[in-house]
């Protein structure tokens, strides 16, 4: 049975509109607003022609409107195609906009694009603003190693190297690039194993900026080994609500070596141990572990835990995290989170918290879907912070007719 396309109906919109209402107290102050969301991209196959529309307007204290993307795409054949407008990007320098252009010509084994415009960031993200930002990016989706041996084998090999430059009051030169492969090793007590390695380099200062190298293999014990080694600085000013509860996080330069376990004592339950080792700024290093479980019912629901332990000298925390995720009905799905958690701190003091994270999803028709969300952290001696909201989204695809069995 082969896919491919039909000779009519090539042209058709496909996306989400979406309504939200929501009071937060995220920056230090209460805020209330309504807000409308919209992502559209429509396509047009027989000109080889697309182009994309995102765009939000929020109504409250005061009245904003934000435009994410307004871009067009058209294919020039010769597997290369060139792109205009607003864009969304996402790098070593964070997730931003681009108000420029970008070309791209490749073949099934490499794909080269060249882009340039001026970047600005997106809401709240801490990302590149500057005058200027322009540079390449080539991907790879071969390497030939599947013919160097066949234990190890490598099944699949991916690469991409990118140079860019940012125009501002200090021009800065960059220099992305990252690796993945996984493949098999046969008779041996190893199923499987995964290798990536990528990163950003400041030229100009002879800094590595993020670096990240994994490795893990799979063993015939329905077991998996991996150890990560991480460098980077966290650039997100606000973090989700596992995240919030998660011990390795926290603001500036740091880096973690990190072992990991997985196995399967039943088929539908997963175990994880990891050990790790952390150094942020100003030299302070210290050691945690982590144990954790996860149930997979047959119902739909899965039941998931995890302990976590940091110690930094001075400063330590404890965490409990544990979440349910479950399908109600055939429309309806939940997902209820609880946290606990002990902070001391050398500079701020001890801080006690519990949190819980509620979300609910039902499914009003095929195309419509309401969405309830809550989200509330009790500190002992912080303030408490909350998320309350709920939205109606709407999502269409009306490219009908597009791909037929054979």
């Amino acid at each position: 049975m082969v896919l491919s396309t039909t000779n009519n109906s090539h042209s058709g919109l496909y996306g989400s509109i979406d309504a939200r209402v929501q009071t937060d107290n995220l920056f230090a102050e209460p805020d209330s607003f309504i807000e409308e969301l919209a992502n559209v991209t429509y396509v047009d196959k027989q000109y080889g022609v697309s182009s994309g529309l995102s765009f939000a307007l929020r109504q409250g204290d005061t009245n904003e409107g934000n435009l994410y993307q307004l871009y067009l795409e058209k294919d020039l054949g010769q597997n290369s195609s060139f792109t205009l407008g607003r864009m969304q990007r996402a790098d070593g320098l964070g997730f931003y906009i681009l108000d420029g252009g970008s070309i791209a010509t490749g073949n099934e084994s490499f794909i080269f694009s060249l882009y340039g415009g001026i970047p600005s960031r997106i809401d709240d993200y801490f990302s590149v603003e500057a005058d200027a930002l322009y540079g390449f990016d080539l991907q790879f989706m071969d390497f030939g190693l599947q013919k160097l041996s066949q234990s190890p084998a490598f099944i699949n090999v991916t690469g991409r190297i990118g140079w860019q430059h940012l125009v501002d009051d200090v021009n800065e030169n960059r220099l992305n690039w990252g690796i993945s492969s996984r493949g098999e090793i046969n008779d041996s007590m190893f199923k499987g194993f995964g290798l990536v390695f990528n990163g950003t380099y400041i030229i100009d200062e002879n800094y590595s900026e993020d670096l990240l190298i994994s490795a893990y293999t799979d063993l015939k014990t329905k077991s998996r080994i991996q150890i990560d080694y991480e460098m980077y600085s966290p650039d997100e000013p606000y973090l989700t609500f596992r995240e919030r509860f998660y011990s390795v996080y926290a603001n500036g330069r740091q880096s973690a070596l990190t072992g990991s376990l997985f196995f399967n004592l039943r088929e539908n339950v997963e175990w994880i141990m990891r050990g790790r080792s952390v150094e942020r700024e100003f030299g302070v290093t210290g050691y945690g572990g982590t144990a954790g479980v996860t149930v997979h019912k047959y119902s739909g629901s899965d039941y998931s835990a995890q302990l976590d332990y940091l110690d930094l000298g001075e400063d330590n925390a404890l965490s409990l995290y544990m979440e349910v995720d479950s399908s109600l009905s055939y429309k309806t799905r939940a997902r209820l989170s609880t946290a606990l958690q002990h902070q001391e701190k050398q500079l701020s003091g001890s801080n006690d918290t519990a949190g819980i994270e509620f979300g609910l999803e039902h499914m009003l028709r095929s195309d419509l879907f309401f969405v309830l969300s809550l989200s509330h952290i009790w500190n002992s001696r912080l303030n408490d912070e909350y998320v309350y909201g709920m939205y109606l989204s709407y999502r269409f695809d009306d490219r009908k007719a597009w791909w037929r069995y054979e």
